[in-house]
């Protein structure tokens, strides 16, 4: 059974890879800054070809109605990387403290009671979701009663913070799993 899954696991992984090309495309002088940028290197995806270094940030898009090809800088850049101390302000302090504190508990509980481990999981995971609601009940509340439109960068933003602490608590739940199962055979 064990030889299957991994059979399939592997299968799966070789049809989602996907290698890149890079397609030289030139534009007509009019269209450029400099003679010296008229060539431009593009990063195309297609299935089944080996990767390349990747060139510059740009992309290519095919224009249906004029058959040409519309060249922009890629706007896809990663988000800054934050401390976990951040993370941790931002998800909530009262929140995260308390999921925190079932962590601890966990791991207390780990040496005194192996029983209370995962109810102590499920606690810290429940605690996340919990300020998830209140923090998304809070929001919609607030949005309704302003009245004022609201952008969808800004409604990411908000819905990027909510996430921290359910994601916390699934963390803290994860770990009181892999505790329980070391703990399994001793119980």
């Amino acid at each position: 059974m064990k030889r299957i899954l991994i059979a399939l696991l592997t299968l799966l992984a070789l049809s989602v890879a996907q290698a890149q090309e890079i397609v030289e495309i030139t534009l007509p002088p009019a269209e450029t800054a400099s003679a010296a940028e008229s060539p431009r290197r593009i990063l195309r995806t297609v299935p089944g070809d080996q990767q390349p270094e990747p060139g510059r940030d740009e992309i290519a898009i095919l224009n249906p109605e004029t058959q040409e090809w519309e060249i922009s800088q890629s706007l896809l850049t990663t988000p800054p990387s934050r401390p976990v101390a951040q993370l941790y302000l931002e998800g909530g302090y009262t929140w995260m403290t308390a999921v925190t504190l079932c962590l601890i508990a966990m791991l207390f509980s780990a040496w005194k009671a192996p029983n209370w481990v995962k109810e102590f999981g499920r606690l810290a995971m429940l605690i996340g979701f919990l300020s998830m609601m209140v923090g998304f009940y809070s929001v919609t509340d607030l949005i309704q009663y302003s009245g004022y439109p609201i952008s969808f960068t800004l409604l990411c933003g908000g819905l990027r913070v909510a996430f921290i602490a359910p994601l916390y608590g699934m963390i803290v739940y994860g770990v009181s799993l892999l505790v329980h199962i070391g703990l399994k055979p001793r119980i």
